[in-house]
């Protein structure tokens, strides 16, 4: 599953990776179709959207990448905590529709609210790790978690 997949870079590598993989991409944006691809025009934040993607699956994930970014509003203060929001939902999307050792792959801003965001991670996941791209400015606040093995809660036994 990728989230925010306009215009569909991600969406396309992983196609042309292998071609048998079910792949849903979710926008808020039109997307230009790739074969193969399930795509649903709709809000990450839409609990109605993520079941359709589910639905569209019929089992868990595997993957779920994230290259979510807000509307830069050039406040910096405020465009970090409107990325770690939309990294908080991918990850809470992820921790939901993911198998045992499924992946989850979001873009983050490093700012006020990033370390506590990194421990919470760290609670619901078997192995989180960031990941700055070589290709990314070494001043540059952005960097990637990779969150691995989503640690699901005992069912309750039922009396």
């Amino acid at each position: 599953m990728e989230l925010c997949s306009a215009p569909g870079g991600w969406t396309q590598v992983l196609r042309e990776l292998d071609g048998s993989l079910q792949i849903v991409a979710i926008d808020l944006e039109p997307m230009p179709p790739v074969q193969g691809v399930h795509f649903i025009q709709g809000s990450i934040l839409d609990d109605e959207i993520i079941a359709k993607a589910e639905e569209l699956i019929g089992n868990p994930f595997d993957l779920v990448l994230s290259d979510c970014s807000p509307k830069v509003s050039g406040l910096w203060d405020l465009d970090v905590v409107r990325q770690l929001e939309l990294a908080e939902r991918t990850f809470d999307i992820a921790h939901k529709v993911l198998g045992p050792k499924g992946k989850a792959l979001a873009k983050i801003f490093q700012g006020q609210g990033f370390h506590e965001f990194l421990q919470e991670t760290r609670k619901r996941f078997n192995s989180v790790k960031l990941i700055k791209p070589a290709a990314s400015r070494k001043t540059s606040a952005e960097i990637y978690l990779l969150a691995i093995g989503p640690r699901k809660k005992a069912q309750s036994k039922k009396k």
